[in-house]
């Protein structure tokens, strides 16, 4: 989503797999939301391709999964197997209380078309359950998200210095609509 925000996109995905190229999906900046992610590759792949069957929820389920574990050289991860790590991610795929999902007949292809990252019920790595009931055992995602907040309050106020043109975090990220004050 990052590259898509800034105009640029892989060019053909079927190009790159025919050319054996590993795909693989992560996300390293905001929104952090690997099912998003992946429905933003079918999409993407898709429309960069003018190709209905390109990048099909099945081919960005291992490009999020296996692809990601294949790029690292661990093929412990990214798949449920003997000798693999424990690591499990459940899914509630009702929607909650939302008519999002509608019936499921394919929960790859329901999860990557209709899901988000709030969907994750359940994460186990390694065998340690870190995750319960869409819950972090102490952590509280309020604190942590007004933790973010004013770490990046101080970012913005002070990224003059850090820009060598000198340029203000406005002029390097206008605001949607032009603050009035």
């Amino acid at each position: 989503m990052n590259v898509a925000r800034r105009g640029r996109f892989l060019n053909s995905w079927q190009s790159y797999r025919k050319a054996g190229v590993n795909i693989a999906l992560g996300t390293d900046t905001y929104p952090r939301d690997m099912i998003l992610q992946m429905r933003n590759a079918s999409y993407m792949g898709k429309i960069a391709s003018h190709n209905l069957k390109a990048a099909t929820a099945a081919e960005v389920f291992s490009a999020a999964t296996l692809g990601g574990a294949h790029s690292v050289g661990r093929g412990d991860l990214g798949r449920l197997a003997p000798g693999a790590k424990a690591d499990i991610v459940t899914i509630d795929l009702t929607g909650r209380d939302s008519l999002r999902y509608g019936p499921v007949r394919d929960p790859i292809k329901s999860l990557v078309d209709c899901g988000i990252g709030d969907d994750v019920d359940t994460v186990i790595v390694d065998g340690i359950v870190r995750m319960e009931g869409g819950k972090i055992p102490g952590i509280s995602f309020a604190e942590l998200r007004d933790a973010a907040q004013a770490a990046g309050e101080r970012v913005w106020a002070g990224w003059q210095e850090w820009d060598p043109h000198g340029r203000t975090a406005e002029e390097m990220s206008p605001f949607s609509y032009t603050l009035q004050n």
